[in-house]
C-alpha cells in the first residue's frame, strides 16, 4: 500500500468519523463549533485527495464508471439500500410504542394501499429491478405502521384525507382499465405526494413527534438506492428520485426546527445571565 493510499484511507475514515459526530451533534439540537469544524475539514481533505489519487492513477475514473453501471454492483447496492429501509423501521416502531413518535393515521393508511400498487407498478415497468428493494421495504412497513397508528397515530379522517383515499381507487381504475404500469405509476406517484402531506404538515409543527433517526436512515436508504437506478428513463428513475426528494423534505423539517430552537432557547439563557 502507497503512502497516498494510506493517506486517502485514513481521511475516508476520519471524513466518516467527523460526519457521524456531526449529524449526532445536529440531531441533539446542539451547535457545537469543534465538530461543524472537524466535519469541514477532514471532509474537504478526503476529497482533495481522492482528486490527487484519480488525477495520478489514469484510468480509474473509467473504471469506476465502469464500476458503477455494471448490473451486479447496481443489484447490491439496492440491497443494501433495501436493507437499511427495513432497519430504519426498527428505531421507529419502538419510538412509536414508547409514545415519542406519533404517525399520521391519514398518511400510513393511504400509504399501506399506495405502496401496493407502486411496488407492482415500478416492477412491471422497470427493467432492472436493481431499485426495488426500497419499494419492498415500505410496502411491507407501511401496512405495520398504518396499524399501530390506530393506537398510537394523531390525525383523523378530514375532506383532504377522504380525497386522497377517493383518487387512490381512481388509480385502480386506471391502472385496471389502460393497462399501462407507467401510467399508473405516474398516478400513483402523485397520490403519494398528496398522501404525504399531512405528515409534511404536522411534522413542521410539530417535529417532536417524528423520530429523528428513523428519517436519517431513510435518507441515506433512499439516497444510495439512486446508485441502483437501472437506467435514467421515467420507468426506472421517477420513483426512487421521487423517495429521495420526499424523505429529503421531511427529515429537513425533523432536523432543523430543533436546532433552531436550541439556538433561540441558548440566546434567551444568555441573554437572562447579562
Amino acid at each position: 500500500m502507497t503512502f497516498l493510499t494510506t493517506l486517502l484511507v485514513i481521511a475516508g475514515i476520519l471524513s466518516i468519523f467527523a460526519s457521524l459526530s456531526h449529524l449526532h451533534s445536529i440531531t441533539r439540537g446542539r451547535s457545537n463549533p469543534l465538530t461543524g469544524v472537524l466535519f469541514i475539514w477532514t471532509v474537504t481533505s478526503f476529497w482533495a485527495i481522492v482528486g490527487y489519487f484519480i488525477y495520478t492513477n489514469t484510468g480509474i475514473v473509467s473504471q469506476l464508471f465502469d464500476m458503477v453501471r455494471s448490473p451486479d454492483f447496481k443489484r447490491s447496492v439496492g440491497v443494501i439500500a433495501g436493507v437499511i429501509t427495513i432497519l430504519e423501521f426498527i428505531p421507529y416502531i419502538y419510538s412509536i410504542l414508547k409514545g415519542h413518535t406519533k404517525p399520521e393515521r391519514a398518511t400510513w393508511f393511504i400509504w399501506s394501499v399506495v405502496t401496493v400498487i407502486e411496488f407492482s407498478s415500478y416492477y412491471f415497468s422497470s427493467e432492472g429491478g436493481t431499485a426495488i428493494w426500497v419499494s419492498l421495504s415500505y410496502m411491507i412497513s407501511a401496512s405495520v405502521i398504518a396499524a399501530l397508528s390506530v393506537k398510537y397515530g394523531v390525525g383523523g379522517w378530514n375532506l383532504l384525507d377522504r380525497f386522497i383515499i377517493i383518487a387512490c381507487g381512481g388509480v385502480l381504475l386506471v391502472w385496471y382499465f389502460s393497462g399501462s404500469a407507467i401510467i399508473t405509476l405516474g398516478a400513483v406517484l402523485l397520490i403519494d405526494l398528496l398522501a404525504a402531506l399531512p405528515t409534511i404538515r404536522k411534522t413542521y409543527y410539530h417535529p417532536e413527534t417524528e423520530d429523528r433517526l428513523a428519517w436519517v436512515m431513510s435518507l441515506s436508504g433512499n439516497g444510495l438506492n439512486l446508485l441502483a437506478i437501472p437506467a435514467f428513463t421515467f420507468a426506472d428513475a421517477a420513483y426512487p428520485i421521487y423517495l429521495f426528494l420526499m424523505v429529503a423534505v421531511v427529515t429537513e423539517l425533523v432536523l432543523r426546527p430543533r436546532h433552531r430552537r436550541h439556538r433561540h432557547e441558548h440566546k434567551l439563557a444568555e441573554a437572562g445571565r447579562v
